[in-house]
């Protein structure tokens, strides 16, 4: 039996901009015939909004994907209290989604400040499902990097920093990551852990320490031409040199330094592309908002 797979969205009101330039690089980067869900996980989001996102994939020819509207993973008041203290709640919501998603076999999180180059399906096949792996993602640059100098950083969650993860692209083996921690353990560990600093990435990492199967760097390209030129490679460690080999070939641009939307100039490619993918976006919503004004006055 095929392999049942699913991706996932967090986002609130402010990020859906994002969140629908990464979805449309998404579908129209798709090239299987298989069925795919996209749960879009979501607080303070437009009815029309979220009408939009359902509709894009068959807009552009990709009826296959199926775009749901989910709620959040509804935690304790308490743990939710203690936790506004050091980040956003909204963070942690990728730990429990196997937990909500279980009749799937392999569930991607992906951050909504991503563009997607490759079909996803060719990600899904990086972690077997028979794998004792609890997850598959990218090594987090910096950390690569500056691991590379210093290696004994014990604070965000492994023994050794240089494999320290980024939780901007996370694949979940859905069956080993539930056997392995329930809901309430989940809120527990949240809770005991809370100093951790970046909670919910450092935390995701001491979770899956030695669980972990590394992702090619192309799949979670996380940081700037101008980082990787004036910082990285000056290192002239490996680790940089490796980076600058996945730029070469980037499946999944994670634009965690992006400033685009603060400046006119297109410095790369990747800027080019979000805005191109926004236009199509506003062209589509267009057309959804014009037949729902339609349908609303007959």
């Amino acid at each position: 039996m095929e392999a049942k797979n699913a991706v996932c969205y967090v986002v609130s009101g402010n990020y859906t901009k994002q969140l629908s330039v990464s979805l449309l690089s998404l579908v129209k980067s798709y090239l299987s015939d298989v069925a795919l869900d996209v749960y879009v996980f979501n607080e303070q989001v437009a009815a029309e909004d979220l009408l939009v996102l359902e509709k894009l994939p068959a807009m552009v020819g990709k009826p296959q994907i199926h775009v749901k509207s989910h709620s959040l993973v509804e935690l304790p008041a308490e743990l939710i209290g203690k936790v506004k203290e050091h980040l956003n709640p909204l963070y942690l919501q990728r730990l429990f989604l196997p937990g909500v998603l279980r009749d799937y076999d392999r569930v991607l999180y992906l951050d909504n400040d991503t563009i997607l180059y490759e079909s996803v399906d060719q990600l899904f096949q990086q972690l077997p499902v028979t794998s004792e792996q609890l997850i598959a993602a990218v090594r987090d640059f910096y950390m690569y990097v500056f691991g590379s100098m210093n290696t004994a950083m014990p604070i965000y969650g492994v023994a050794d920093v240089r494999n320290y993860v980024n939780a901007g692209v996370v694949l979940f083996n859905v069956a080993r990551y539930n056997a392995t921690y329930s809901r309430s353990q989940l809120e527990q560990l949240i809770a005991a852990n809370l100093e951790m600093p970046w909670l919910d990435q450092s935390l995701l990492n001491k979770l899956t320490a030695d669980r972990v199967h590394y992702l090619d760097l192309a799949y979670n390209f996380q940081k700037t031409d101008a980082w990787l030129q004036d910082w990285a490679l000056p290192t002239e460690t490996a680790a940089a040199k490796e980076i600058a080999q996945a730029r070469r070939m980037v499946k999944i641009r994670h634009l965690v330094d992006d400033t685009s939307w603060d400046h006119m100039v297109a410095y790369n490619q990747f800027e080019v592309d979000t805005f191109q993918l926004l236009a199509e976006v506003k062209q589509l919503s267009h057309v959804v908002y014009q037949q729902a004004n339609l349908e609303a006055h007959h």
